[in-house]
């Protein structure tokens, strides 16, 4: 798993937990951060497992050394009533070729999640896989049932959106689309200054009653709260000492600060605002 960490190779093991013992399976999870020294990992059990999931996230956050993008984001969300997963942080200690890392478990988008953030379960859940023409490409990855019913109805959707004339827009959005709910996610999304999002950073979900669509955010670590991300995105999270832009607040210059794992507060250093 570790030497070939670009396939998603599942290692076997044991969940030990008063005084019983279950199966398990790991694997590593993630994109870049897979070539990062500090793993994510995905923890699946089976269904007589204690536990309240069969699936946990373990997300290492490597390219985000402030380590509270993510949760801030998700506790924003869920203070103002909006869908989305729970972010807890967690201390594990991992063996062997791993060190030592404080991850954040973070909800897994499936299924179960609908019922959990108040979602009718029978709504279609799909995470979105493009911005462009759905017509040129696979629109997004369904979760649960009926996974070719849920893609064609986004795909329709999508196609209408796509050759809806601009100055119609508007009031098809309001018809298809739960306002609301779109808007505040959009708020939200401002108030976070999301500075990075690619087309897999959140889910489609449908209602079955109205039929309307909406959106629920997804992987919120990196470029949140004008947090600068990494220059070299694979090899930084290595280094002891790094650097972090700290946006400009009450008209004073925005200062570069270097942290130290393990150390409470900043140092001020001499290198330039990346």
């Amino acid at each position: 798993m570790l030497d070939e960490v670009t396939e998603d190779i599942e290692v076997s093991g044991t969940f030990e937990w008063q005084n019983g013992s279950w199966p398990m399976q790991i694997r590593l999870r993630g994109a870049s951060t897979r070539h990062a020294l500090k793993k994510s990992f995905r923890v699946s059990f089976p269904d007589s497992s204690p536990l309240p999931s069969r699936v946990i996230y373990f997300k290492a956050e490597p390219m985000d050394h402030t380590m509270q993008q993510e949760k801030l984001s998700h506790d924003l969300f869920h203070a103002e009533g909006h869908p989305c997963s729970q972010v807890t942080y967690v201390n594990l200690e991992p063996q062997r070729r791993l060190s030592r890392c404080l991850p954040q478990q973070v909800e897994p988008i499936r299924t179960p999640f609908k019922e959990q953030a108040g979602l009718n379960p029978q709504g279609h859940l799909i995470r979105a896989a493009t911005f462009g023409d759905p017509r040129d490409a696979k629109p997004g990855d369904p979760r649960g049932k009926q996974e070719r019913i849920a893609l064609d109805a986004l795909k329709r959707f999508l196609i209408q959106a796509w050759d809806e004339p601009d100055d119609s827009f508007e009031s098809w959005v309001r018809q298809h689309m739960d306002w609301p709910r779109v808007r505040d996610y959009l708020a939200l999304q401002t108030l976070c200054h999301r500075s990075e999002i690619e087309a897999n950073d959140y889910f489609f979900y449908q209602d079955p009653d109205s039929g309307q669509w909406s959106f629920l955010p997804w992987d919120h670590n990196n470029g949140n709260f004008a947090v600068a991300a990494f220059g070299n995105r694979l090899h930084e999270p290595h280094r002891r000492r790094f650097p972090q832009s700290i946006p400009q607040l009450d008209g004073r210059s925005p200062l570069t600060t270097s942290f130290i794992p393990g150390s409470s507060s900043g140092t001020q250093s001499s290198a330039e605002p990346t």
